[in-house]
C-alpha cells in the first residue's frame, strides 16, 4: 500500500481552539504532501480557515456529539457524497 495513493478523512466536533484541533492541524500539515487527499469534518470553527489556506477540503457536518439517527444519517450522506 502506497502512501500517496491514500485518502485520509478526518471526523471531529468542531475546529475550534483546542487540543484536538491543533493535532488535527499538525497531522494535515504533516500528510498533505505524502498523501493523495485529506478531507476533514466538522460542525465549524476558526480553524476551517487555516484548512481552507492549506488546501484542505472542509465539509460541515451536524455534531457528532448528539448520535441522534438523523445526525448520523446526515454525517453519511456528507461524507459518501464527497
Amino acid at each position: 500500500m502506497k502512501l500517496e495513493k491514500q485518502n485520509i478523512l478526518f471526523l471531529t466536533r468542531t475546529m475550534r481552539l483546542g487540543g484536538t484541533e491543533n493535532v488535527i492541524l499538525q497531522l494535515c500539515e504533516i500528510l498533505k504532501p505524502r498523501v493523495n487527499k485529506i478531507v476533514v469534518c466538522s460542525c465549524g470553527g476558526v480553524n476551517v480557515e487555516k484548512l481552507t489556506a492549506m488546501g484542505i477540503k472542509h465539509f460541515e457536518i451536524p455534531d457528532i456529539a448528539e448520535k441522534k439517527l438523523s445526525s448520523i444519517l446526515r454525517t453519511l450522506k456528507v461524507v459518501k457524497k464527497n
